[in-house]
């Protein structure tokens, strides 16, 4: 009777999939808990609730993608990408207004916004926006 060999063992190669981080800043937490629950299959979040603690933790920290109101109580989203673009970080900004006119959107986009969610947005809207702004190059 022929001698059985135990068959060889066979290399796969795993593809890990990068957790992505996303930054979420919004004084109003009914919209950070919001754009929360839609983003978080993409993996980690953090939320901050203004534009000077999002500079904070942009110090230590550098996200796959910031999501940001552009009125905040502290500023707005323009001085937070004004400091994100002085300081070399190369995570897409989406930013979130309830004040759209043409000209504001406009403006945004010119000054290297990936995109634009207005109020009340439509959550397969805003998972549209990240998925893409998530699968171009990393930071």
């Amino acid at each position: 009777m022929p001698e059985l060999k135990k068959p060889e063992k066979l290399e796969t190669k795993k593809v890990e999939k990068k957790e992505k981080h996303i930054l979420i800043v919004d004084d109003d937490t009914s919209v950070s808990r919001a754009l929360d629950m839609i983003v978080f299959k993409y993996g980690k979040r953090s939320i901050v609730d203004s534009g000077n603690k999002a500079i904070k933790f942009l110090k230590f920290r550098t996200p796959d993608l910031i999501l940001t109101d552009f009125e905040m109580q502290d500023g707005n989203g323009l001085e937070l990408l004004e400091y994100v673009r002085s300081h070399n970080i190369k995570a897409p900004i989406i930013m979130i207004t309830a004040f759209a006119t043409k000209e504001l959107v406009l403006s945004m986009i010119k000054q290297d916004i990936f995109g634009v969610i207005v109020k009340p947005f439509n959550q397969a809207l805003v998972e549209s926006l990240v998925e893409e702004a998530l699968s171009g190059p990393t930071p």
